[in-house]
């Protein structure tokens, strides 16, 4: 659905940081779930500013005053953001930003909880809408063969030396698939895909009906 609300009144959201954008992925987004662990509730925040990890890093305890933005599912996810003709939910204006977000202190700066991911049995269980924008771990992942051979691909493609967003496959051990995004802009797109098994440790996200 394209419908949005608009929150009229004083709503405040208090929630932790689970996205960053230090490497160059969750371009002008922040996600946001309500708790350290065992999350019930999460969110994706629109914001038009870059660097936003110094501020918010992982674990930064937030609160969001909604007053005035726009609440609405667009593209299968959930966001919250300014309203803007142009878009369901747009960016909130970086001189804007402090009016919407704050940091909650603690006993010296910024209160910044240890995460600690939700623990799901494969990849199957983390394509559900109730995990959108939350921080899930699935044990036994590993990148799928198309990836590693004939020979082991990198984190992203290039394109004439730029780097492209690009999706890679990865594999639990039932045979579920999902697709891991990273940007054009990640830091770390030149280096070769991990061979190995293991957790695959990551902020459950959707794309219209893609996950």
């Amino acid at each position: 659905s394209s419908g949005f609300l608009l929150i009229t009144d004083d709503k405040i959201f208090d929630g932790y940081v689970v996205s960053s954008d230090e490497n160059g992925n969750f371009y002008k987004t922040i996600s946001i779930q309500d708790k350290p662990e065992n999350p019930t509730a999460a969110i994706q925040m629109e914001v038009d500013r870059s660097s936003n990890y110094a501020d918010f890093p992982v674990g930064a305890h937030v609160r969001i005053n909604a007053k005035g933005l726009r609440l609405a599912l667009d593209r299968g996810t959930v966001k919250i953001g300014s309203v803007d003709p142009s878009f369901t939910v747009g960016r909130i204006p970086a001189s804007l930003l402090s009016r919407y977000i704050a940091g909650v202190c603690g006993g010296n700066g910024l209160e910044v909880a240890t995460l600690k991911p939700l623990e799901l049995p494969n990849l199957a269980a983390a394509k559900n809408d109730q995990y959108i924008n939350m921080l899930v771990k699935v044990p036994g992942s590993q990148f799928a063969d198309g990836e590693l051979e004939p020979t082991v691909k990198t984190f992203i493609d290039y394109v004439a030396g730029a780097g492209v967003d690009t999706d890679r496959t990865i594999e639990d051990a039932f045979g579920n698939t999902v697709a891991i995004r990273n940007s054009g802009f990640f830091s770390e797109g030149s280096k070769k895909l991990p061979t190995g098994s293991g957790s695959a440790t990551f902020v459950v996200s959707k794309y219209n009906s893609t996950w």
